[in-house]
């Protein structure tokens, strides 16, 4: 579900107006620069934007995304733990209370990646911070903040910087070039942290980001506002080749969303300057990657089970029909017959067994109903392995 910042107020102000200026720093040097919000982008899991920048040593202005990571304005994950909007400082006391205290020495000093690894770590001193009841709010002021942290950070940050990392090769053509990894100064968030707090403790008051290649184009759900239907077919086949190819690095995307995939025209290198269009996914925060102990097989099934192309394809074909269509691919067809062979063999089991229990009960021998359901139940076995 896409957000737009600018459909929410926020009473405690916010650095990410349009007409704001926030200084970056360079994650990995010291160097910082200085950009300017232009525009607002959807987002759900992160402050997406478009700002400009003045290059170094060229005084000329370039445009690019900015997707920070900030706890406050993530607004689906503080749904999801009940967790007002952030409008005032009162929530951001009370966090920096708990930081400073210690009571998060797990969120700044682990570095797993795995969600449910919060829920193992709060349990480190006998269930202190939280508490497990109905209620998915904490006890502790400050600790709910801590979580959204930790899932900015370990979950959505670092997750889409891995998944760009593995499709490097592709950056600049089928997902955007990512230009640097920054942060967003504490000054610009919260007030600066005093300085003899670790470069740990820091992390807590710190927001992730990316500098990327801002996409010059459309979403491709407004195609047919931009382009003649004679492209439709070339971008159709072009959005379902983005999955093939970025599954082929060990990323799969779980959650696609027409509304991150855009279309931009590219010249082609023909003396005829033909037009032609490219398709971009730009976001890649909710990825799962192939691990070295994943078969071809374990691999194909969580792909077939994400069916990236499917949700970008089957979503689209109300928008292109007739002028273009999509197939889906051979594996996915075959998958779903087996699967649908399986549904009937269970719903016939079912109705027998129904059948034969009404039976049973008018005086039907017993040993004849349990003799007659595991031969039904071995010949469907058998027709199901001829199939896989």
């Amino acid at each position: 579900m896409a957000t737009n910042i600018k459909e929410y107020t926020f009473e405690g102000g916010t650095p990410y107006t349009i007409g704001s200026c926030i200084t970056l720093r360079i994650q990995g040097t010291s160097k910082s620069v200085e950009c300017k919000i232009v525009k607002h982008l959807e987002c759900s899991h992160a402050c997406t934007m478009v700002v400009r920048l003045t290059l170094p040593r060229t005084n000329y202005e370039a445009h690019y995304v900015l997707k920070v990571f900030d706890r406050r304005f993530t607004f689906q994950r503080r749904y999801c733990v009940a967790l007002e909007p952030w409008v005032n400082g009162a929530d951001e006391q009370a966090y920096q209370e708990f930081v400073l205290s210690g009571q998060a020495k797990h969120l700044v000093d682990h570095k797993l990646t795995d969600w449910y690894s919060w829920y193992d770590l709060k349990d480190d001193d006998d269930g202190k911070y939280f508490e497990h009841s109905d209620d998915p709010r904490s006890t502790i002021p400050g600790a709910d903040d801590a979580r959204v942290q930790w899932w900015c950070r370990h979950e959505r940050y670092n997750t889409e910087t891995n998944a760009y990392k593995l499709m490097q090769k592709h950056q600049g053509e089928i997902i955007p070039r990512i230009h640097a990894l920054v942060t967003v100064r504490n000054s610009c968030l919260w007030g600066q942290v005093p300085t003899e707090y670790s470069d740990s403790v820091n992390l807590a008051f710190q927001a992730p980001g990316l500098l990327m290649e801002y996409i010059g184009g459309f979403k491709i759900s407004d195609i047919q506002h931009h382009v003649s239907i004679e492209h439709y077919q070339q971008i159709m086949d072009g959005a379902t080749s983005v999955f093939e190819q970025t599954q082929a690095c060990g990323v799969c995307h779980q959650e696609v969303n027409c509304v991150d995939m855009l279309v931009r025209p590219k010249l082609s290198s023909s003396s005829a300057k033909t037009v032609t269009y490219q398709t971009v996914y730009v976001d890649w925060s909710d990825t799962k990657f192939r691990e070295p102990t994943d078969s071809d097989a374990g691999w194909s099934q969580i792909v077939y089970e994400a069916s990236e192309a499917d949700s970008i394809g089957l979503a689209m074909l109300g928008v292109v029909k007739p002028h273009a269509r999509y197939m889906r691919t051979q594996e996915c067809q075959d998958r779903e017959d087996i699967h649908a062979h399986e549904h009937w063999c269970k719903t016939c089991l079912q109705t027998h067994e129904q059948s034969l229990a009404s039976w049973a009960c008018s005086g039907f021998d017993h040993w004849s109903l349990h003799s007659s359901r595991a031969l039904r139940e071995e010949n469907a076995a058998k027709r199901t392995a001829g199939l896989e």
